[in-house]
């Protein structure tokens, strides 16, 4: 990059530096972190429109890998496949076959990640209806532990209203009978 456009001075970052950074994109050193440290920066790039390789050179020397990579990621996609039908219209498939074929890899990755990230949205909206669920419920509990407590003394009010009930009709039997 610094070669083809020398008016605008050094725009990439020196081997070493650029892999010091790429090292703070994620907190972990196992493969899988690299490889969506990887994938973070290959899709910024991507949506930054920077190509600097025309489709013929890179279909060439990576077709046979973006072929491989794009039917991976279209058996991840098939996992979230309604999730993809509902905001684009279209099955996985048919949205990755109208872009061309050296951005499929990163459609396919974005994808993933709108479906991975539209499902983790619908976890944690679930959860937080189970929270609220939850304190409802408790609240309920605390509602019908009061309610409960008034009904017993209500029963007990009631039990002793019959009673004096009881000994008033009597006393006006013996009253009645004098």
């Amino acid at each position: 990059m610094n070669i083809t456009d020398k008016g605008l001075g050094t725009i990439t970052w020196p081997t070493i530096g650029f892999l010091r950074f790429a090292s703070t994109l994620s907190g972990t050193a196992d493969q899988s972190s690299a490889d969506r440290a990887f994938q973070t920066l290959l899709l910024n790039c991507a949506r930054s429109g920077l190509n600097i390789l025309d489709e013929e050179n890179i279909n060439k020397v990576f077709g046979s890998r973006i072929d491989q990579d794009t039917i991976e990621l279209s058996e991840e996609l098939e996992i979230y496949s309604d999730t993809i039908e509902e905001k684009y219209g279209d099955s996985p498939e048919a949205v990755l076959r109208r872009v061309s074929p050296t951005n499929r890899y990163l459609a396919a990755i974005q994808l993933a990640n709108e479906a991975a990230q539209t499902q983790q949205n619908r976890v944690e909206m679930l959860e937080a209806a189970n929270q609220a669920a939850i304190k409802r419920a408790e609240a309920a509990e605390k509602r019908l532990a009061r309610l409960a407590r008034f009904e017993q003394q209500m029963a007990v009010k009631k039990t002793k209203g019959k009673r004096i009930a009881r000994k008033q009709k009597a006393k006006q039997s013996k009253k009645k009978r004098k």
